[in-house]
């Protein structure tokens, strides 16, 4: 846990403001079914994930987390056993977000758990 505080720290400490775009809606079939955003997926943004990898070397990383499977998400709900709903009320309501990553949270999950979080710069 230290290593992976550390390596948090110093990537936050590195690092500035990461431009980036939601542009679009997808679901993580279930059930349970998990709602989520999806941000255009740049080069500066896997090469964070690539760098985060790369300096944690001797941590157990689950497959859909590794460089080349990571899929870029926003988790918009917890776990949905009828999805269909939720896409229902935000469908009409979505609009393409610009924004920013300001920083990186350590977590644990399930339920989610922010361990610790570091900002930008």
């Amino acid at each position: 846990m230290d290593q992976l505080r550390f390596t948090m720290s110093r990537f936050g400490d590195e690092w500035q403001s990461l431009p980036v775009g939601l542009s679009g809606l997808g679901v993580f079939p279930g059930p349970p079914a998990i709602l989520f955003a999806i941000p255009v997926v740049t080069a500066a943004l896997l090469d964070r994930q690539v760098a985060l990898t790369a300096a944690l070397p001797d941590l157990s990383v689950h497959p859909h987390y590794r460089p080349g499977r990571w899929v870029p998400q926003v988790t918009l709900s917890g776990p949905l056993r009828y999805p269909e709903a939720a896409l229902a009320a935000i469908l009409p309501l979505w609009r393409p977000v610009e924004g920013a990553l300001a920083g990186i949270d350590l977590v644990r999950f399930r339920p989610v758990e922010i361990l610790a979080s570091h900002t930008f710069g």
